[in-house]
């Protein structure tokens, strides 16, 4: 079976290259990024491939490019890893009339809960619709049955959720930044205050705030106040430390873990840490 992947942000890169290193063995798999105002910068793409069993980093391709790709190597399934919008006009236009014509699947990168019907309506033209948990299945099958359209909701679990024994122990702690939420600035400066507090309190530990996307480049969501930037707004009233790259690569690092809503809370779980470590936070600063 041959499959094409394409994707057009960070997160959904990372996504679409873990799923294709998880197909049975046989399987061919060609992974691109479309071009779009949200495409990931050379580093982004590098660090969302980095633990790919297969390692090529994938090309940057105009929409005319991938119609020609895709008519070239004649996939029996197109991975649309994308956001809504993008899904939309790749599935209804720019792939459209492949013959023969391929299986279309796409998902998300993370959780959507609750199930939303515009996720559901820009992925409708598609033949499966993966999601990671049975939440998220109940409510999209409701969705689905009744605005209609769409395929199969399929589960499966995130697949760059890969157990690895020995985290934890490490010499810093990583906050991992959400480009949601928090959605105020006085819950972002209090959170970096709290980090600074905690980096003055142990010195012996480097305090590490994790972002998606250095200044400058894009994501996935729009960050309206990035932390970065907040922070030289702030003054720097203190020493952290500001860091893009690999999520995995911070992890084995790490003695401790905070989160305001990022699935990395759920990697460093599957990393062994949640022992050890403190995982995650639901409110607006770090416990």
């Amino acid at each position: 079976m041959r499959v094409l992947a394409v994707a057009d942000s960070d997160s959904y890169l990372k996504w679409a290259a873990c799923l294709l290193d998880d197909l049975p063995p046989g399987c061919v798999t060609d992974l691109v990024v479309v071009r779009t105002p949200i495409a990931p910068s050379p580093e982004q793409i590098a660090a969302a491939v980095g633990e790919r069993a297969v390692p090529p980093v994938p090309p940057v391709l105009s929409a005319r490019s991938l119609r020609r790709l895709a008519e070239r190597t004649g996939p029996d399934a197109i991975l649309v890893a994308c956001t809504g919008p993008v899904v939309d006009v790749l599935v209804a236009e720019v792939l459209d009339g492949l013959r023969p014509r391929p299986v279309f699947v796409s998902g998300l990168p993370g959780i959507s809960v609750p199930a939303t019907e515009k996720a559901w309506t820009f992925r409708s033209g598609c033949d499966l619709f993966v999601v990671h948990s049975e939440r998220e299945v109940a409510e999209f099958t409701a969705i689905a049955g009744r605005l209609g359209g769409g395929g199969a909701v399929g589960l499966a679990r995130l697949p760059f959720l890969r157990p690895q024994r020995g985290a934890g122990g490490g010499d810093r702690v990583v906050f991992a930044t959400q480009a949601k939420v928090p959605r105020e600035r006085r819950q972002r400066e209090r959170i970096l205050l709290s980090l600074a507090a905690l980096s003055a309190d142990r010195p012996d530990l480097e305090v590490v705030v994790k972002l998606r996307a250095l200044d400058g480049e894009r994501q996935t969501h729009n960050e309206r106040l990035p932390y970065q930037r907040l922070w030289r707004e702030m003054g720097e009233p203190g020493r952290l430390t500001f860091a893009a790259g690999s999520m995995r690569e911070q992890l084995e690092r790490a003695a401790g873990f905070v989160t305001v809503s990022s699935t990395a809370a759920l990697e460093a779980i599957a990393m062994g840490g949640c022992r050890r470590w403190c995982c995650a936070t639901s409110g607006s600063a770090p416990r």
